[in-house]
């Protein structure tokens, strides 16, 4: 978490110094969309339309949409890394406490409100309940300008389910998550509209020293500088600072095929999931999922 924590520094420093060639109004929007997902993508194309800036409207559509593709190479290489490291050990002296370690799983016994009652939590129920906290936040916002909404959602969100009030993933409990996922999209898509072919591309320049500037800072930060120390291993704390270019379920699925690709032995392939999904999957949340968020709600207000 620390490591993906830095490396959402590291890219908005870059970013930053980026800003004599990409422009500011660009810089600002591009931050919160590399350390996030498609609700930061939202947040920060809706408010640069709003401000009637098109450009940097379209360049977090389109930064969004390419990001992945950018990310996925990297990620999967370091990745491998790790793996072979992580087998060489393992094949050398698979005695190690390490691997025992690693190899055991607990389940983690929730009797919480949710769980419990969890036959009362029809797809209806979820989605008014949904509906009720959406008003909730955007009530908040008008009440608190100063903070965005999306703020609001996430801190309720967490609050509601640490205490397991609610169920996880209530709108794929739902049925609903799918809808949700087009609209945001249809949100983001008409900022395309707004500019012309020269601007488009000026815009791909940008884009890609962008993306090649923000990634090339991650590897020698967490490669060849000591910053990979936090987790002990520079494949492994370079892949998870990639992580915010990629978010959940691809970090899960590059995972799997990392696994995949270096062993075919089962027992191999688990230790290589052990070793590497949890960093990968836990950097993606804490960038995309959680404080991507929290930073696009900062963010939107210097547009």
């Amino acid at each position: 978490m620390v490591t993906a924590l830095i490396s959402m520094v590291i890219v908005a420093a870059a970013v930053f110094l980026l800003i004599p060639l990409i422009g500011y109004e660009n810089a600002i929007v591009a931050i919160p969309v590399l350390n996030g997902g498609i609700i930061s993508t939202q947040i920060m194309s809706e408010a640069a339309s709003n401000a009637n800036l098109a450009v940097p409207a379209a360049l977090a559509a389109i930064l969004y949409a390419v990001k992945k593709f950018a990310g996925s190479y990297p990620a999967s290489m370091f990745g491998v890394k790790e793996a072979n490291n992580i087998l060489e050990k393992y094949r050398s002296n698979p005695e190690d406490p390490m691997f025992s370690m690693i190899s055991n799983e607990t389940e983690k016994d929730n009797k919480g409100f949710a769980t419990q009652k969890q036959k009362y939590f029809t797809d209806f129920v979820c989605i008014m309940i949904a509906t009720f906290f959406s008003w909730v936040v955007v009530t908040l916002e008008a009440v608190i300008p100063q903070v965005n909404m999306s703020i609001w959602a996430l801190v309720l969100g967490a609050i509601m389910g640490y205490y397991n009030l609610v169920p996880a993933r209530i709108l794929d409990k739902g049925k609903s998550s799918g809808i949700i996922s087009m609209l945001t999209y249809a949100v983001i898509i008409p900022s395309l509209a707004n500019i012309d072919f020269a601007q488009l591309s000026s815009l791909a320049f940008q884009i890609i020293v962008i993306l090649a500037v923000t990634i090339i800072a991650l590897i020698i930060c967490f490669y060849i500088l000591p910053g990979y120390k936090i987790i002990g291993s520079k494949p492994l704390a370079t892949g998870v600072s990639l992580a915010q270019y990629l978010g959940f379920p691809a970090t899960y699925l590059i995972s799997k095929e990392v696994a995949k690709a270096v062993t075919e032995d089962p027992d191999e392939q688990e230790i290589v999931l052990n070793r590497i999904m949890p960093s990968y999957v836990v950097g993606s949340m804490t960038t995309v999922t959680v404080f991507s968020i929290v930073i696009a709600g900062i963010m939107v207000n210097f547009i």
